[in-house]
């Protein structure tokens, strides 16, 4: 939901299933591997398959997320 503001929905559900089929970029849903990722690097995976469309905002949302969720889960 995070990175769904002011998108279709469904188009987000697709992108978020490609990156999940391709081995390339599954690894953004485990927010372990994401904390440790660099900037560049986790920016590369949410914009191959457009579950990012913002190349700055929705890179720094998701690492700020997945660092809150690893720290206080």
């Amino acid at each position: 939901m995070a990175l769904n503001y002011q998108r279709n929905s469904y188009k987000l559900r697709e992108s978020a299933f490609k990156s999940w089929e391709d081995s390339l970029t599954r690894e953004i849903f485990d927010l372990q591997k994401v904390v440790h990722m660099n900037e560049e690097e986790l920016r590369e995976k949410l914009l191959k398959h457009k579950v990012a469309l913002q190349p700055n905002k929705h890179i720094q949302t998701w690492k700020t997320i997945s660092h809150t969720l690893v720290e206080h889960w």
